[in-house]
């Protein structure tokens, strides 16, 4: 099955236009607005993501809807989609978000031909991917539109960055008119990403991940540089010129990127496999894969009992290793209700949040670096099976 039926024609002549923002939520608000959700909508999207993926669906007006996860794959399955709309009271939503969590893909056609059934288009959210596929088809050409990023720790990198393609030629009509509405970012703004895209490149190890992303968040806090996510944005509150397009600099980053995929997703792939043997020599279990897919995993994802315990050694040893995600709306740990999350109704969400760690899967990483995070995980680590 190498060109499944659910997959949407691109657009005339081949090929997708590539719509670039400031940063990938703002790719995910164009695609909202593109769609005409607005207030007194509804967005159904997983329980187990990113605050930002919420928070651009609240700017644009509509109000969230969460559904579980599944604990082998950590994304969204038919089954929990419909569970979440059982307890869903009209409207209904108008929408569908699919996370491609880790790059793991989405078991989407089934998920797609039901959201077609209901009237829903759908969003792939591809902050994760660069390199993975569905019974031949990447991601990101699944649904109806998808987003991607290009922050720091993504597969891509642009300091901060993003964008969206549409594989519906309407919708990629009414994403060329959002786009035009949207400000370019200020002199002030791309000469400070300059900058820390500098620093990035000329400062980042492995072993500095900790006292670097300390110091990250800490100048982000105090408008030093430009975060990630702003205070403002933390705070539930949408930040003032948040409908912004790519710089020329970021779009030149995302150029050369692009031509350097073929190796990236290698190294990706080689230390994946790395990954795998000593993990499940040592019983841990395996993130469960689609079949006929292919993964490139932006970090690889490890359950543990004791995750708190397991960080704190990799921080004293000075090895990189992540915490996503610390709640279902990561990075906040507090105040979901204002995102519209009941604590409780994602409750697989929130066991993989008490219980997983990964592991970096990015050029700077050695063979050797990979075998000591190893090492402490399958030494320190508890399985959770």
């Amino acid at each position: 099955m190498q060109n499944p039926t659910f997959v949407l024609p691109t657009c005339p002549g081949g090929t997708r236009k590539v719509y670039t923002f400031w940063k990938g939520r703002v790719a995910l608000y164009a695609i909202l607005k593109a769609l005409d959700i607005g207030p007194g909508d509804r967005v159904l999207l997983p329980g187990y993501t990113c605050m930002v993926v919420p928070s651009a669906v609240m700017f644009a007006g509509a109000q969230p809807l969460y559904a579980d996860v599944e604990a082998a794959s950590y994304n969204v399955t038919l089954g929990t989609l419909e569970a979440a709309l059982q307890k869903c009271p009209p409207p209904r939503p108008k929408a569908v978000i699919i996370q491609h969590t880790y790059g793991i893909p989405v078991e989407a056609a089934p998920i797609i031909e039901w959201a077609r059934s209901e009237g829903m288009p759908v969003i792939e959210d591809c902050a994760h991917v660069k390199g993975s596929s569905y019974h031949g088809a990447p991601c990101g050409s699944l649904g109806d539109a998808a987003f991607f990023s290009s922050q720091w720790n993504k597969p891509i990198s642009t300091g901060l960055g993003g964008w969206a393609v549409a594989n519906n030629p309407a919708i990629a009509d009414n994403l060329r008119q959002v786009r035009k509405s949207f400000l370019a970012p200020n002199v002030g703004e791309i000469i400070r990403l300059r900058l820390q895209v500098y620093a990035h490149a000329a400062l980042f190890r492995p072993r500095l991940f900790w006292p670097l992303m300390n110091l990250y968040r800490r100048l982000s806090e105090w408008g030093i540089t430009i975060g990630s996510s702003c205070p403002k944005e933390l705070s539930l509150a949408e930040p003032s010129r948040y409908g912004k397009t790519m710089s020329a600099f970021q779009e030149g980053l995302l150029h050369r990127g692009q031509t350097r995929a073929d190796a990236n997703i290698k190294q990706r792939r080689r230390l994946t496999v790395i990954y795998q043997q000593e993990l499940a020599a040592a019983n841990f279990s395996l993130p469960l894969i689609p079949p006929n897919s292919t993964v490139t995993y932006v970090r690889y994802p490890v359950r543990v009992k004791n995750k708190d315990a397991l960080l704190s050694v990799a921080q004293r040893e000075s090895m990189e290793m992540g915490d996503w995600f610390v709640s279902p709306l990561h990075p906040l740990t507090d105040s979901w209700e204002q995102l519209a999350y009941e604590k409780g109704s994602c409750p697989m969400a929130e066991e993989l949040c008490r219980t997983t760690v990964n592991l970096p899967t990015h050029s700077k990483v050695t063979t050797s670096e990979a075998r000591k995070l190893l090492a402490t995980v399958t030494t320190v680590g508890e399985s959770c099976d």
